[in-house]
């Protein structure tokens, strides 16, 4: 591998209320030229067409629920959580900020084909009514103690290093079609954008999952081991 330019696979936890601000300073730290962000252009195009519309359903159907405007619905976690999923990820909004002050290059490398299917298939149903009520009464783990649990788990498994002791773990994704299709997609995608360049850093920011190494599974980082990346954890 070129030693004038490296290869970082960020990995972080999808709906870290704390990501933004942690990917940011992250960003600032590596100073990578280019990000290439597990967002798809589907999904951002969709976010930025429907968004405003998106979050009005949502309110309209907590008020339904709560009978108090505007105040459960930022307050109760669950709720929370859905408002922050219609956003954009924290994983692009803090990385285009970053692009804009540092003049660095950012890419939306995800599939659209899988974003465009699970957006027609799980969107509906978090917005549905039934599903709502059900979040409503359930009860929910804190979201800060959630991410925690999370990170705690994805740095255990970072660290391990026998193959043996992540199949397991990532059994699932060796028989799942779609997953093997989405990370050839992405490792195709980085690859490209890699070779192409002299010097700099790319960064990859995206789900911990993906930074599994080593694996059976075909994960992101098995398949660009090769180019030796180097793994950061965000938290």
């Amino acid at each position: 591998m070129d030693e004038d330019k490296e290869l970082l696979l960020i990995g972080t936890v999808h709906g870290d209320p704390d990501g933004a601000t942690r990917l940011g300073n992250l960003l600032r730290r590596e100073n990578p030229s280019i990000i290439l962000v597990e967002v798809s252009p589907y999904g951002l195009a969709y976010r930025r067409r429907n968004m405003r519309r998106l979050r009005s359903i949502l309110a309209k159907r907590i008020d339904r629920l709560s009978g108090i405007r505007g105040v459960f619905s930022k307050s109760v976690e669950p709720v929370q959580a859905l408002f922050t999923q219609i956003l954009m990820p924290f994983e692009y909004s803090s990385s285009i900020r970053f692009c804009r002050d540092s003049g660095a290059r950012i890419h939306c490398i995800d599939l659209s084909s899988e974003s465009k299917r699970l957006i027609g298939e799980e969107w509906n149903e978090m917005l549905d009514f039934e599903n709502l009520k059900a979040l409503w009464s359930a009860e929910q783990e804190d979201s800060r103690s959630s991410t925690r649990r999370s990170y705690g788990l994805a740095s255990r498994l970072l660290a391990e290093k026998e193959k043996s002791c992540l199949n397991p773990y990532v059994r699932e994704w060796l028989e799942d079609p779609a997953w093997q299709k989405r990370e050839s997609h992405l490792a195709e995608q980085i690859r490209i954008r890699f070779d192409r360049m002299t010097t700099g850093r790319l960064a990859y920011v995206g789900g911990w999952q993906h930074l599994l190494y080593p694996t059976d599974a075909g994960t992101l980082c098995d398949r660009l081991a090769d180019l030796k990346p180097r793994r950061v954890l965000l938290r």
